[in-house]
């Protein structure tokens, strides 16, 4: 099952890497429906964080890393609540970084990686996948 967590993440990276650059986003061009979403898979993502923070049953690395989930995920939903602002693709995109990165650490939580990894599709420009 981690297997394909992080074959998930693996693909979702390489379809960043290999999309065209990104020109500036349009408010108008992303569906509600897509910014609902991103933001509903964040706030779960903090909320288990959370909850296993205030738990106290995690070491000190453990604890580190939660803090740095809880961290991004915070990022990444202020890029997504301000989503035509300049620098808002930015927050994203550091916040969606910032959720990987501890999860990609083997342990229960690398099961949400997978959910972590549908949200780079908010990473890309709505001018790019129209052109694709």
């Amino acid at each position: 099952m981690i297997l394909i967590a992080y074959l998930r993440v693996f693909a979702a990276l390489g379809w960043l890497l290999l999309r065209r650059p990104a020109s500036r986003f349009k408010t108008a061009m992303i569906g509600s429906r897509l910014r609902v979403a991103a933001l509903a898979v964040a706030l779960s993502i903090a909320a288990v964080g959370l909850v296993l923070l205030t738990q106290g049953q995690a070491t000190s690395v453990g604890t580190a890393l939660l803090i740095v989930l809880i961290s991004a995920a915070g990022i990444y939903i202020t890029g997504t609540v301000s989503w035509g602002a300049p620098g808002a693709d930015w927050l994203r995109m550091i916040g969606w970084i910032g959720m990987v990165l501890p999860l990609l650490i083997p342990s229960t939580l690398t099961l949400a990686l997978p959910f972590v990894a549908l949200l780079a599709f908010t990473l890309r420009s709505p001018d790019d996948r129209a052109e694709r």
